[in-house]
């Protein structure tokens, strides 16, 4: 009776060592390796006796793992779109909390090439009305017309119905009308003109 009382304190005694093992509190931030941003929503695992024990940060990338065992754990550290990063031996003692900085880098995902295709209708006019005589053009038109010069005003004197004065200026009449009466635009934009090199007056 006796050895048998003696067996089952003996057993109580290592039931209550074993569940009063000594634990101790990790905590830290999170944070972008390159711009030191701290990181929100990161999860922050360790495993004990099998289990899977972890929390996620908050707004200001900082995190609390308690009752974690002493002795040597691993740490898992992962977010979207950044490289997983595993601490393996992590000192925890019962004398002090243990107090992490943590960055991680960036993940960089290889993507197939995108070819991106435009429709140019050049018959179709951005001012829609204009209806008779009208006439588009780009940047690369400017310079493939005679005498042009990346000039917008020199390269429409080509177009049927326009003139110009002369070489020195760059005003122009179309159909008959005064150049002051012509309305230059940029994006839709009224302009002086489409160059610093207008005349005074030549056009409103």
């Amino acid at each position: 009776m006796t050895k048998s009382i003696f067996l089952s304190l003996t057993g109580c005694l290592f039931c209550l060592l074993v569940h009063s093992q000594p634990a101790q509190t990790i905590k830290g931030i999170v944070i972008d390796e390159v711009s030191k941003a701290p990181l929100a929503g990161a999860s922050v695992t360790y495993i004990v006796n099998g289990q899977s024990i972890g929390t996620v940060t908050g707004a200001d990338g900082s995190f609390k793992l308690t009752a974690v065992p002493t002795g040597r754990v691993a740490l898992k550290i992962s977010i979207l779109n950044y490289e997983e990063q595993t601490l393996p031996n992590v000192i925890v003692t019962a004398g002090k909390e243990v107090s992490l900085a943590i960055g991680l880098t960036e993940k960089i995902a290889a993507l197939a090439n995108v070819v991106v295709r435009g429709q140019n209708n050049r018959n179709r006019l951005n001012n829609a009305s204009a209806v008779v005589s009208a006439r588009s053009f780009n940047i690369e038109d400017t310079k493939r017309y005679a005498g042009a010069l990346g000039d917008p005003s020199r390269m429409a004197a080509n177009f049927a119905g326009v003139s110009g004065a002369n070489d020195s200026r760059n005003d122009i009449v179309v159909r008959g009308n005064a150049p002051s009466g012509l309305l230059w635009q940029m994006e839709g934009l009224n302009i002086p003109n489409p160059n610093h090199f207008g005349s005074l007056s030549s056009s409103t």
